[in-house]
């Protein structure tokens, strides 16, 4: 029994549902698919009408938006069956294996992260390079290198769950900006001995930003970092970036204005057309570690 549980914000899903339904229909078990829209502009609502028409699908448009971990837990809650698959709308599956893949996979384990991967280069829109850069480098992993950090690479873009779990272990809803929601929920299961397997059943990631936005959504995870870790400390450890600010932060009382230059040079640089990672992660660095109190 499968609960298939998609937040939706900005995107098309049609297709992605019409694959879901495809795939869930051969493993002939009883499913559901669960849609909510976290107010969608009005040109990509109508792009998603008649998603219920399906009567497997659940289809609600919400009136005000209430961000990525509060959807996700009200998905949760509105989910009837024991087995819950969480992906982001901004994906495609080709796989046609995709859900047979999960649910074999579920005799060994009660939390299975099955990865994303990204489109040929070619099909890149060279605005949308620098994500895709990181994105490839970065973050399209196979199972064998995200198991040796099975926490830190925890990923609920593409994840299934026992719902006997998600019921006690929710996404932190006073995370109201983005970034980092995914993060502090690997911690929870850590914190509970919760074991998360790694499999190679990955997504297409789609939704690509351009150079400003993924900047601009950097700098507000990075915020919520910041934030995240003065209540829960573990995130330092848990991520590069952490460990890298603890490094050097000691050292601020004399490098900070040279960190400031760093910051507003690299992003400069990138803002400029650097695909360069170094120059990015520079940013990050430096960015987290001249950031002021609010």
């Amino acid at each position: 029994m499968l609960s298939i549980l998609i937040p939706i914000y900005n995107f098309d899903i049609t297709e992605l549902i019409s694959e879901l339904s495809n795939q869930a229909e051969q493993l002939k078990i009883p499913y559901e698919i669960i849609c909510i829209d976290d107010k969608s502009d009005e040109y990509f609502s109508k792009k998603n009408e008649g998603l219920d028409d399906n009567e497997k699908v659940n289809y609600t448009k919400l009136t005000k938006n209430i961000g990525r971990s509060k959807i996700r837990n009200l998905l949760t809650f509105t989910s009837k069956y024991e087995n819950l698959l969480l992906l982001d709308c901004d994906i495609k599956i080709d796989n046609p294996n995709f859900l047979s893949n999960y649910v074999n996979a579920l005799k060994e384990s009660d939390v299975i992260v099955g990865g994303i991967e990204y489109e040929p280069l070619k099909n890149i829109n060279v605005s949308h390079k620098l994500r895709w850069i990181y994105g490839k480098k970065r973050e399209a992993k196979k199972a064998k290198e995200r198991t040796k950090n099975p926490y830190e690479s925890f990923s609920a873009c593409n994840l299934i769950i026992k719902k006997k779990i998600s019921d006690k272990l929710f996404f932190l809803e006073s995370i109201s900006q983005y970034g980092h929601e995914d993060t502090l929920y690997g911690i929870e299961l850590k914190s509970h001995n919760i074991k998360v397997n790694h499999i190679d059943n990955q997504v297409l990631h789609l939704g690509l930003d351009n150079t400003e936005e993924f900047i601009r959504k950097t700098e507000l995870s990075l915020e919520n970092f910041k934030s995240i870790s003065k209540l829960n400390p573990e995130i330092i450890s848990l991520t590069k970036i952490g460990r890298y600010t603890k490094l050097f932060s000691a050292t601020l009382f004399l490098t900070k204005p040279l960190f400031k230059v760093m910051r507003n040079l690299s992003k400069s640089v990138l803002l400029r057309g650097s695909t360069n990672l170094l120059f990015f992660d520079l940013f990050k660095l430096s960015f987290l570690l001249t950031l002021e109190e609010k």
